[in-house]
């Protein structure tokens, strides 16, 4: 039970995180090569947590972290991408759903991870139900580029967290996480080799750019201050349980912008626009329920 709730705080905070994209995307979308360079760079937040119980592995046992780290970044750049191509809906129904099923995968066929049969179906349940949830009709037929980018994150995201995970079994959560944020920083530095990509970055702080505006920076660095306590949250949550379930319930985090957009859609129309019809009530509502049922399931199986 206090793995649920644990979960239910990280996507909550995630979905902060979520609502100030929004904020940002109805500005200007950053360059993917910006975002990721930032978003890395910001998880070097992590060496406030040296001092609680960090240790140093032996540099051969380092692969994992490498591997989870450099991973997380390419994903990042991935979704961004998919971002410019494709509708938000779809990059993150996509992504999430598959990221989902390949660390279920990977986490078995790697890492031995056997689930119990109550768990598998509580894993199903909360997959559709994010599917379910996260995914809006359009008249717009999907990006071919957009879906690729999609996919891309997915294996990405799938590749990070299953690899997070055995570095957290070895090495323990402090230092684990601490190595992963420390490699992810790192994966991003190559990025700024290419001229064009230091000048992006150049621009993206000048003078007349959307990130000097004062309230683009609050929702950009509100937002990744949420994002950083929920990912904090969701990867502690990932060194106690399985990677796989931990990242199937990531419906929650449209839950909770659901709810959101109830009370927001009217005061803030161009940022919160969500189609608010009673199909798309029921769609939601019906997904709730299916991520409320996997939920329950978890936490009577002690999860």
């Amino acid at each position: 039970m206090d793995i649920v709730l644990l979960l239910a705080a990280a996507y909550l905070l995630i979905s902060v995180t979520a609502l100030a994209d929004k904020f940002i995307l109805t500005k200007a979308l950053p360059h993917p090569v910006v975002y990721a360079f930032f978003i890395s760079t910001l998880g070097l937040a992590a060496f406030i947590l040296i001092p609680f119980g960090f240790v140093l592995p032996p540099l051969a046992e380092l692969g994992s972290s490498l591997v989870a780290g450099a991973t997380y970044t390419l994903a990042i750049l991935c979704l961004y991408r998919a971002l410019q191509h494709s509708e938000a809906s779809r990059a993150f129904a996509t992504a999430g759903s598959l990221g989902a099923v390949l660390t279920f995968l990977l986490s078995f066929l790697v890492l031995g991870e056997r689930l119990a049969a109550v768990q598998i179906i509580a894993f199903g349940l909360l997959v559709i139900g994010g599917i379910a949830i996260s995914w809006e009709r359009s008249a717009s037929s999907p990006s071919r580029a957009g879906l690729w980018f999609a996919v891309l994150t997915a294996i990405a995201f799938g590749v990070s967290y299953t690899a997070a995970k055995d570095v957290y079994n070895q090495h323990g959560f402090i230092s684990g996480f601490v190595l992963i944020r420390v490699f992810a920083f790192l994966a991003a530095l190559p990025l700024l080799i290419p001229r064009r990509n230091r000048q992006l970055l150049r621009q993206s702080t000048g003078q007349k750019t959307p990130l000097r505006r004062r309230s683009f920076q609050l929702a950009l660095f509100g937002g990744q201050l949420a994002s950083g306590l929920g990912f904090l949250l969701l990867n502690y949550v990932i060194s106690l349980t399985s990677a796989a379930i931990a990242l199937a319930a990531q419906g929650l985090q449209y839950g909770f912008l659901f709810v959101a957009a109830i009370f927001l859609s009217r005061r803030f129309p161009k940022i919160m626009r969500e189609n608010i019809t009673r199909p798309v009530i029921v769609q939601k509502l019906a997904a709730l329920g299916l991520i409320s049922l996997g939920l329950v399931l978890l936490a009577m199986n002690g999860v």
